[in-house]
């Protein structure tokens, strides 16, 4: 359901090993991670810019390279772990708890903050496509999320019950493409 996906820039800011890169179907890829076991690994088996990036801290399209009129398709498998738990230090957990209090969101996920810098990087008519925990669907620690992908964004298909090795809840592919602001 991507609309014409060989003039697309793929990014996946969470890449891991380059499994949604490896068949190189995009006019360009990029890939990023802060696993350097990782880093080396793509940069050996895929074809992409890969840069070392803490996707949710310092990102730009600029950071990326990402021209303003590039059409972006952003892919994923973001970590689903509540900020608490991650490899943020205790100062970097603070400081992203401040800026989402308003938000409404309780326990905070890096999966929500994945979309927000998601949504902060799309430009008008570009594509979100993330493998996540089907919690994201009904769960209200998500309410926000969903208001927001409702309000400006267009869904284009969610496929629930994803099968996915090596992973204990209930995956599904969530696909959204930004809505034009006729503005």
């Amino acid at each position: 359901n991507i609309p014409n996906y060989q003039n697309i820039t793929a990014l996946d800011s969470s890449a891991g090993y380059g499994n949604f890169l490896k068949q190189n179907f995009f006019k360009r890829q990029i890939a990023g991670d802060v696993d350097k076991v990782a880093l080396s690994i793509l940069q050996n088996n895929i074809q992409a810019d890969v840069f070392e990036r803490n996707a949710l801290q310092n990102i730009s399209r600029t950071n990326y390279n990402i021209a303003a009129n590039e059409k972006l398709l952003i892919i994923g498998n973001p970590p689903y772990i509540e900020l608490t738990y991650s490899f943020y230090t205790k100062e970097q957990v603070k400081q992203f708890n401040k800026q989402n209090k308003d938000k409404g969101r309780g326990r905070i996920n890096l999966i929500h903050l994945f979309f927000d810098k998601s949504f902060e990087l799309l430009n008008d008519n570009g594509v979100i496509a993330f493998l996540l925990p089907t919690t994201i669907l009904t769960s209200p620690w998500y309410n926000d999320i969903r208001e927001k992908i409702y309000n400006e964004y267009t869904v284009l298909d969610i496929i629930n019950k994803v099968p996915f090795k090596g992973v204990a809840v209930n995956v599904c592919l969530i696909i959204i493409q930004k809505k034009v602001d006729n503005n």
